[in-house]
């Protein structure tokens, strides 16, 4: 329909300004090197990293992204824990690294 969603469901249009996330997964050094090299040539500073439980993968990909000034960094596990006590055991070595986990 070459419209904004707003229109076909008959919101409001969206107003204001806007702050976007560089998400990043994990599925290898090379690619998550090349994504998040991607998303600093574009100026962002606000990520959220998709954790894949082999910490030393993570420890890597959090320091990368931490190396960025000003980076705001925020952790997705999708479900990688069913027990709170896994998922805090997990994270104690990044403790103080992010801001909030999903």
């Amino acid at each position: 329909a070459d419209v904004p969603l707003e229109s076909l469901l008959e919101l409001a249009p969206l107003a204001g300004s806007f702050r976007y996330t560089a998400v990043l997964g994990a599925p290898d050094a090379k690619v998550f090197t090349t994504q998040l090299e991607q998303y600093r040539r574009l100026g962002m500073t606000d990520f959220k990293l998709k954790v894949s439980g082999d910490r030393k993968t993570d420890r890597e990909n959090i320091a990368a992204i931490r190396a960025i000034p000003h980076a705001a960094l925020r952790l997705d596990a999708n479900n990688l824990w069913r027990e709170l006590s896994d998922a805090l055991a997990y994270l104690e070595p990044f403790q103080g690294q992010f801001w909030a986990i999903e």
